[in-house]
Formats: C-alpha cells, sequence, structure tokens
C-alpha cells in the first residue's frame, strides 16, 4: 500500500491526468505515462529512488534495496506484451547494477525532438481549426437502427497526410496546457457542423475549461448567439475530471441558461456519488467501456451493472454502455434494461 501510494503521489506530480498507476503481479507495479518526455521520466525516477531509500531508512522496510525500477519507451500500436516482456528483461538487467535502475540502450526518438514536433503540430492545428470531426452513433440499445445522438471526435492529419486519431495527440494538447483552446475549437466546429446538419451531438469537454467562472464563460460564449444549436448539443464531462462542488455547480448552471444538455461519461469508479447526479439534470450516463468489456462471460461485472441500474433508476437516469464490440456483450445489456450504446459493434466513427 505505501509503494501504492508513493507512486500515485509521484503522478500526480509529475505525470499527465491520462497517466495510469497498476499493480501487475504481486509486489510488482507499473506506471504507464503517455506524453512524459524521457528527462522527466528520468526526473521522477530518480525522486522515486530517493522516496525508496528513505523506506528502507525510516525502517517501513528491512530490505535494500527497497525496489528495482526499469523505463521502456512506448508508442501508439506497440504490443503491451512485447513491453511487459522487455520491461521484466530489464528488471532482470537492474539487479545486477549497483544503482537498481537500468534504461534501453537503444532509445526511440529523442524526446526534445518528440516534444517539439508535436507542440508545432498541434500549434498549427489550434491556430488554424484543422481538427477533422467524425462522429460515432450512440444507438438504442433495444432496437439498434435507432440513433439516438452522434459523439463528436476529432482527427489531425500530419505532415504525410497520415490521419492521427485523438488518443494520440490528446496527451500531448494536456501536456501543453492547451485543453481549453481544444474545447474552444471543437465547439466553433460542432456548432458549424449543427448549421449544416442539424440532430443530437454529444462533445466531450475537458476538466481543466471549468476551473473557474471566466473559463467555463469564455467556452461557453458562443452558444449565446446561437440558441437553436444549443439546444441541440450535450457536452459531456469525464467522471475522472469532475471539478470542485463550486465550479459544477457554476458549469450546470451556465449549461442550463444556454438551454443545451449535460452528460457524464466514463463512469463506474465513483460508483458512491451516483445519489448526487439527480441534481445535475444530466441527460445520461455513459457506462466506462471496463465494466463492458466480457460482460458476457465475466459475472462480477454484470452484478456491478444491475446495481447501477437499480440506482439509475431510481433518479430517472438513462445508461448508455461504451464500447459495446460484441453480441454477447450486446445481450446482457439487453437484458438488464441499458438504455443505450456505442462501439464497434454498432457504428464505427465517420464524417457526415
Amino acid at each position: 500500500l505505501n509503494i501504492a501510494n508513493l507512486l500515485n503521489s509521484h503522478k500526480a506530480k509529475y505525470a499527465s491526468l491520462d497517466s495510469t498507476v497498476a499493480r501487475i503481479r504481486g509486489s510488482e507495479f507499473a506506471l504507464l505515462c503517455p506524453g512524459v518526455t524521457q528527462s522527466e521520466m528520468v526526473n521522477l525516477r530518480n525522486s522515486l529512488t530517493q522516496k525508496l531509500t528513505a523506506f528502507y531508512a525510516t525502517g517501513m522496510s528491512d530490505q535494500q534495496p527497497v525496489a528495482y525500477s526499469s523505463m521502456v519507451p512506448f508508442s501508439a500500436g506497440d504490443n503491451p506484451q512485447a513491453l511487459l516482456i522487455q520491461a521484466d528483461r530489464l528488471l532482470v538487467e537492474a539487479e545486477t547494477h549497483t544503482d537498481h535502475q537500468v534504461v534501453p540502450t537503444t532509445e526511440i526518438a529523442t524526446a526534445s525532438e518528440d516534444q517539439h514536433l508535436w507542440f508545432v503540430r498541434l500549434e498549427q492545428a489550434l491556430e488554424n481549426q484543422q481538427f477533422q470531426l467524425v462522429y460515432q452513433p450512440v444507438v438504442d440499445c433495444h432496437q439498434p437502427d435507432n440513433v439516438l445522438h452522434y459523439k463528436v471526435l476529432s482527427r489531425i492529419v500530419d505532415e504525410q497526410g497520415n490521419t492521427i486519431n485523438a488518443g494520440r495527440f490528446l496527451p500531448w494538447i494536456h501536456r501543453f496546457g492547451w485543453s481549453h483552446r481544444l474545447d474552444k475549437v471543437m465547439l466553433k466546429l460542432t456548432l458549424n457542423q449543427l448549421k449544416a446538419a442539424p440532430g443530437k451531438l454529444a462533445l466531450s469537454i475537458s476538466g481543466s475549461s471549468l476551473t473557474n467562472e471566466a473559463t467555463i464563460s469564455d467556452l461557453l460564449s458562443p452558444l449565446k448567439y446561437a440558441p437553436r444549436l444549443a439546444s441541440q448539443l450535450i457536452l459531456e464531462l469525464d467522471e475522472n475530471q469532475l471539478p470542485g462542488a463550486n465550479q459544477m455547480a457554476m458549469f450546470v448552471k451556465a449549461v442550463n441558461q444556454h438551454h443545451c444538455s449535460l452528460g457524464l461519461q466514463h463512469f463506474g469508479s465513483r460508483f458512491d456519488m451516483i445519489g448526487h447526479l439527480s441534481q445535475w439534470g444530466l441527460a445520461w450516463l455513459k457506462i466506462d467501456s471496463s465494466y463492458i468489456r466480457n460482460i458476457d462471460q465475466e459475472k462480477d461485472k454484470r452484478l456491478f451493472i444491475e446495481v447501477l441500474c437499480n440506482a439509475a433508476r431510481s433518479i430517472d437516469l438513462p445508461l448508455i454502455a461504451e464500447r459495446v464490440e460484441t453480441e454477447g456483450e450486446l445481450h446482457v445489456l439487453q437484458e438488464l434494461g441499458i438504455d443505450g450504446a456505442m462501439g464497434q459493434l454498432l457504428g464505427e466513427p465517420a464524417p457526415r
């Protein structure tokens, strides 16, 4: 538990919001840090090593060294199993090093070059609003031909004309502190789309756009001049990026004033807050895909969703399942009475 707490504190200090701490097995832990440069990861590791050494010095551990560490760079599309094998190999090597740490001798591109490339690429995309919008259908769980709304997603095109999905560039957007800029660009582009083709669209908004009344007002200002379009828009917040109570109250009030709707996505780990959700007047709750994947094979996931369904029904809150990928998953969701679903099985993101 002490190790896990230490990793979480270092993640909060040195890494991005998208970073993850995981327990692999027994006393082995992993820290996954997208968008963190090599030099920053070295700083994280050095600080972590100092803290671990203090564990032994203060009697919190009777082993010296307290832990061995290794660092493995990764890129989008890398095979997870291959990365784990490489990490295991490096950990074995670390046991023979005097500093008990090791990094690969062959590095991917230099971190500074990679960071500069992304900075220039994303600055240009934001300045010129060069984001391609694609739309993923969200359908009635019991009548999949009935589209409830479309989820707005974004892509950019690199210097060679290759399409880059948001999963690759969002960590850099967060890292450069440009989430609010991206939200403003995406809202403008989404409103333009609603002008051209009316319909219900859901757009994700980052927690950094809700830090205070000024950022909220700045974000939502285009809605003042487009009330008809605002009524077709649903703004979605991530469960793990919810602001404090005061900021949330300000945002809910502003959303209501502009006559657009509010949704919550990637929900699941903060089940304890479901009793408070009725105060926000949510259009729906989207269940995180980790609770949906293999729900037809894992009884504990089915039980969790059953409990969630009962709680949501008590406050008249519709539920939508994220990333439904198999007929078996869809069948279970239909049995449980889930209202909506989205995912590869039901429709890939595409231009309109």
